[in-house]
């Protein structure tokens, strides 16, 4: 988040105020928005200044894990290399990383003044904002983004 923040101020010089709460499953539903108290993992924007993260990994990461065996030796390869730990085990925390930037992304909106007409446009711009940032500096990440188009629904 702080790369990205760094980068869209070189970038487009604008960068929103945002307090990110990283919050262990405890602290959860005590900041969470009311539509999300209940789904730990979830990272949103709670009112285009509060970001809600996890700390941790949980069950609701887990459940965007495909079937590995399922998948062409090819994907297997890209899966391993976003997804796989060191320990042999697999998290999907980079893949929300970049979620908890899309959410960033609505703040931008919000605090900049741009006027989103419908709904769809503002998921859009976030969406191109993620991109950006992972084409324009952490090409790494972006192997996560296209994972998750190449296995579709071959989850667990």
């Amino acid at each position: 988040m702080e790369d990205a923040g760094k980068y869209f101020q070189e970038e487009i010089h604008f960068t929103p105020q945002t307090t990110l709460y990283i919050l262990a499953p405890r602290h959860w539903s005590a900041i969470a928005a009311p539509a999300l108290k209940e789904v730990y993992g979830f990272p949103h924007n709670i009112d285009h200044v509060r970001l809600a993260i996890a700390a941790e990994d949980n069950d609701f990461w887990r459940s965007f894990l495909p079937l590995i065996d399922q998948l062409p030796p090819a994907t297997v390869a890209d899966v391993n290399k976003a997804y796989r730990n060191a320990d042999g085990t697999y998290s999907m925390m980079p893949f929300f990383d970049l979620l908890a930037l899309h959410e960033m992304g609505h703040s931008y909106t919000a605090q900049a003044g741009l006027k989103m007409h419908r709904k769809w446009m503002g998921e859009l711009f976030c969406k191109h904002y993620v991109a950006h940032f992972c084409c324009g500096k952490a090409t790494c990440t972006f192997t996560c983004l296209r994972n998750l188009s190449q296995y579709g629904n071959k989850r667990r």
